[in-house]
């Protein structure tokens, strides 16, 4: 959800407007289907995460084409399968075997993906960005 912070900041609106429309399409395309086709209440949350994804996705890669910062696509499938992971996790188990085990996938998910250099790292390039306008 921070790339809308920088896409406005960028004075990208126009991307932003675009990923978000196809977005808006794509998430009431399958919800209809989940809800008339279907008839399944949990096909209808698969799909809205399903879109959420997929907007954080496009929105993120958008944003390093436009920053020109080079995409990691692992941190991308560490990222998904670690969102998949504390769903399972949060309806299989009760709070306090969940937070565990969720702190455990995170902490593994920053070891593996270093994703704390990255995000300070695109930090960074915006400013730089914003100084040279």
């Amino acid at each position: 959800m921070i790339n809308n912070t920088y896409f406005k900041v960028l004075r990208e609106e126009k991307k932003l407007l675009a990923i978000n429309l196809i977005t808006l399409l794509l998430s009431a395309s399958l919800s209809i289907i989940s809800v008339y086709i279907i008839k399944d209440i949990y096909c209808v949350i698969i799909t809205m995460i399903l879109s959420v994804a997929f907007r954080s996705i496009i929105g993120e890669r958008i944003l390093y084409k436009t920053l020109n910062i080079k995409g990691n696509l692992k941190a991308t499938i560490a990222e998904l399968i670690y969102s998949i992971m504390f769903i399972i996790v949060s309806i299989r188990f009760r709070s306090v075997i969940a937070f565990s085990i969720t702190l455990l996938l995170f902490i593994i998910y920053m070891i593996i993906c270093k994703t704390y250099t990255i995000y300070f790292d695109s930090l960074k390039m915006v400013i730089q960005k914003i100084k040279k306008k």
